[in-house]
């Protein structure tokens, strides 16, 4: 079983496979997805439902960024996000 301070590192590194919360646990080696969901809560302050939201968002800001950084280099044009 892995340490539940790497949960939201391993999601991220396997976010195209895990799309649910018993598949994340699995993932971490957590054989009981209740005691994982107590886990997580315990640790992030959330229930995993959210921050699985959560870090998903946060990899589609990178993507777009990067992006939009890679355009305004091959453009030279300098674009601007605003949040």
């Amino acid at each position: 079983m892995n340490s539940v301070d790497t949960a939201a590192l391993t999601l991220a590194q396997h976010i195209k496979e895990i799309q649910t919360v018993s598949e994340w646990a699995e993932k971490m080696g957590y054989k009981s997805g209740k005691y994982f969901s107590r886990t997580i809560r315990n640790k992030y302050g959330k229930r995993p439902k959210e921050l699985m939201i959560e870090i998903r968002i946060e990899l589609i800001r990178e993507c777009l960024r990067d992006s939009i950084l890679y355009r305004s280099n091959h453009t030279n044009k300098l674009l601007w996000l605003e949040y």
